[in-house]
Order: structure tokens, then sequence, then C-alpha cells
């Protein structure tokens, strides 16, 4: 991530975010780091490159199982009236 930063050239910076994200992506989806040891870092990361899909994928997918995680099931809540 600290490399994605530190790059100066665009298309080179564009092309490390996606291979971080991807592997990041990887490595939450297969169980290997939880989503939580990632969450503060990872998402300011993903903020600051949401321009490019797989980041915007990446932060989706972290709030997704943040939420998760967290209990909230929130697609019945609005069932009980």
């Amino acid at each position: 991530m600290r490399s994605c930063a530190e790059t100066s050239e665009s298309g080179a910076r564009t092309r490390l975010v996606r291979l971080a994200c991807m592997f990041l992506q990887l490595l939450v989806r297969n169980k290997v780091v939880t989503a939580k040891d990632l969450v503060v870092e990872t998402q300011a990361f993903c903020v600051e490159f949401m321009h490019v899909k797989e980041a915007a994928t990446l932060f989706r997918l972290l709030k997704q199982l943040e939420g998760g995680e967290e209990g909230g099931g929130g697609e019945d809540a609005g069932e009980t009236a």
C-alpha cells in the first residue's frame, strides 16, 4: 500500500493499486486474514484510490464483512410491520 502511494507515474500506480486490492480480496475471501485486521488502514487506502474499480470493490467487501460481523442484518428490519 505504501508503494502505491509513493509511485509517481499514474499508470504504474493504478496497476499497483489493482494488484494490491485483488491480493487483499483473495486473502479476506480465503480467510487467511480477517476483515477487522485490515479495516482502518485498508479503508483509508480504498478511499484514496476509489477511482480504481478494484479499490471500490475491496471497500464494499470490507464494509459488508464489517456489518456481518456486528450482526447487522438490515434487510429484515422493515418486515416487522
